[in-house]
């Protein structure tokens, strides 16, 4: 891959224009030693080279030394930005082997997706309401990190997306964040103040996890029902979140952040933060099947 062709460590991701805003932030949030998976960005050109059949070789090399299954995950030109999300909008591909044939087919699924029906149409509900359409161009850059093997993964709001109200909405469920954001299971839903004191819970309702498959890309598996009837948040990973919502606000302001977490043998992680869209303006995210 040339110069010309952009694959950067994803802590050189800082200029959303080039690798979007999704990159950008988690860049952000790395150089700021917040819990981020290591990771590298390739800028829409790069994507372009990859779907065009080249540019890949060196990239599969330094993938594979991570020894790990991989997540490949979109980062558009105008997604999570302040009014517009795309929030479940673009395909993502989780368990994904590090092979050129895996990684290439990976990619191209993520940069199709850009164009999709419910994309489109998302952008064009966006744009209807705006006089400017600046920044709601369809250019793709593409994250690529390793995939955690989460125990518990979810969704948390420092402030209610609904009332602006000044308190942390979690929502998890065991396995990957894949059954939470794409409303594959009733998740556990906990509100807490913003320094972590417990306000209300309601449990969830779960009968299986989706976890990687080690063949690549993930699977179902059935939890047992004790497991499913004791629930996810315990007071340990409550006070993690509540931890890292503070560190996300030190970093990305107190304005209101739509963060995807993960829990994995007691360390938290951060996927992913962006702005509450539903505290700006209209319409309101809509977290298709699959995560963003």
């Amino acid at each position: 891959m040339t110069a010309d062709e952009t694959a950067v460590p994803l802590a050189a991701a800082l200029d959303a224009d080039r690798f979007g805003a999704k990159a950008a932030n988690l860049a952000r949030a790395l150089r700021a030693g917040l819990p981020v998976p290591d990771g590298m960005a390739l800028a829409p050109n790069a994507v372009r080279a990859v779907v065009d059949g080249g540019g890949l070789t060196d990239l599969t090399t330094h993938f594979s030394r991570w020894r790990a299954l991989l997540a490949v995950r979109s980062s558009a030109i105008g997604e999570d930005g302040p009014t517009a999300s795309f929030a479940g909008q673009h395909v993502t591909r989780l368990g994904v082997r590090a092979t050129e044939g895996a990684l290439r087919a990976a990619i191209r699924a993520v940069a199709a997706s850009v164009d999709s029906p419910h994309a489109n149409a998302y952008r064009q509900a966006v744009a209807s309401g705006r006089a400017d359409t600046t920044g709601m161009a369809t250019p793709i850059a593409v994250l690529v990190q390793p995939l955690i093997q989460a125990d518990v993964a979810g969704v948390m709001f420092t402030r209610d997306p609904i009332t602006g109200s000044d308190e942390l909405v979690v929502e998890g469920a065991f396995g990957l964040g894949d059954s939470v954001v794409g409303g594959k299971v009733t998740p556990e839903l906990c509100r807490m103040s913003r320094y972590g004191t417990v306000r209300q819970r309601r449990p969830g309702r779960q009968s299986v996890a989706v976890v990687a498959s080690a063949a690549g890309g993930t699977l179902e598996r059935p939890l047992e029902p004790g497991r499913a009837s004791r629930g996810c948040l315990d007071e340990c990973l409550l006070a993690a979140l509540a931890q890292l919502a503070q560190q996300c606000r030190d970093v990305f302001g107190d304005g209101g952040l739509d963060i995807e977490w993960s829990w994995a043998v007691g360390h938290i992680g951060l996927l992913q933060a962006r702005p509450i869209t539903t505290l700006h303006a209209n319409p309101r995210p809509v977290r298709a099947p699959g995560p963003a």
